[in-house]
């Protein structure tokens, strides 16, 4: 009958909000980092191995550490064949850094362009690639090209052919530490917005609905897809011959959805709590230090945030660090370990 009233009922998830109002006993350890000449040694040494010319040793000198090889090799079978799947030809690698699935760097040494070896590399249980571990394999190692690096030296010349805006040796010294101290800052302050956000979603528990989950897991799902220049249906083939699952590598990848949806609603709940406000000073100026940060033209910054979109994921983020100042001066922060500042990055 087409004259009664038709009865529906729709049931939607929406997003939880949280107040949080208190951020008593919570406590943020400050990574201790020195910037000193390791840090800029090694900054130094890697402008040297970009900077390098690449000459050819002559075919009767043996290959040395450090030296640029290019090699074909393949694994031997019992039946003294190579094994399907194992040869490789043209691989170049850096003599001494175990840049080689089969790590027969040492092997190498001594060798001259044109030489043929078979190797005997027995690999112990400790041994980090899980199918070479507690196995003896063969190789057969062909080298038909020995390099040389000549590197410049530390010198005014190179500073200036680095970039223009160096003088002198020193000059360049100076602004590698002060962008590797720059660099220290964010990390730190990085670690420091996570453990504040994560010790508030263990304060102030919620849940997270499914739906929003498992959406937030297909766009992030689609988006690995475009990275790996693929569709989304065929990447999730190519994980079945691998034992892996969509999940694991969503997970692997992108972190626990349902925690990083928590953190991000907690951050939106204190934006929506206090009010920030941002400038068009503010702006400019923040967008000077983006450029300087990036050793980019202040004009293509300046025209990269004239698009409105990244203009306000901009503003957006301004606002949020905002927040930050504000809460760092609401908690406590005490200092924590001293650490290098490479081991700064591998920590998260």
């Amino acid at each position: 009958d087409t004259t009664k009233d038709f009865t529906f009922t729709v049931t939607y998830d929406v997003l939880p909000k949280v107040k949080i109002e208190k951020f008593d006993n919570i406590e943020i350890k400050e990574p201790q980092v020195t910037i000193g000449k390791e840090e800029l040694d090694k900054e130094l040494t890697d402008i040297q191995e970009r900077n390098a010319m690449v000459l050819d040793r002559k075919d009767d000198e043996a290959a040395e550490n450090g030296n640029i090889v290019t090699v074909d090799f393949y694994e031997i079978g019992e039946d003294g064949k190579p094994v399907d799947g194992t040869k490789r030809e043209d691989f170049t690698f850096t003599l001494g850094k175990k840049e080689n699935f089969y790590k027969f760097d040492s092997d190498v040494v001594g060798m001259k362009k044109g030489a043929t070896k078979e190797i005997t590399k027995k690999y112990t249980a400790k041994e980090e690639e899980e199918t070479l571990k507690g196995t003896t394999k063969k190789i057969s190692v062909t080298v038909k090209a020995v390099k040389t690096k000549d590197l410049p030296a530390l010198d005014d010349d190179l500073a200036q052919d680095v970039n223009d805006k160096y003088k002198t040796i020193e000059d360049m010294k100076a602004d590698i530490k002060k962008n590797l101290q720059t660099a220290a800052d964010k990390k730190i302050r990085d670690i420091k917005s996570k453990d504040l956000i994560n010790q508030l979603v263990e304060k102030y528990p919620f849940e997270v609905p499914a739906s929003l989950i498992t959406a937030e897991n297909e766009s992030r799902w689609r988006m690995m897809a475009q990275q790996f220049q693929t569709t989304p249906e065929q990447l999730e083939k190519m994980l079945v011959s691998t034992g892996q699952s969509k999940e694991d590598m969503i997970k692997q990848m992108a972190g626990d959805t349902g925690n990083l949806l928590k953190s991000r609603i907690v951050v939106e709940s204190l934006l929506q709590a206090r009010t920030f406000e941002i400038d068009a000073k503010e702006i400019d100026a923040r967008i000077v230090q983006v450029a300087e940060e990036a050793g980019a033209p202040l004009e293509e910054a300046k025209k990269y945030y004239a698009d409105p979109n990244q203009k306000q994921y901009l503003i957006e983020d301004m606002k949020e660090q905002k927040l930050y100042d504000e809460l760092f001066k609401e908690v406590k922060i005490t200092k924590g370990d001293k650490i290098k500042f490479a081991d700064l990055f591998k920590e998260q």
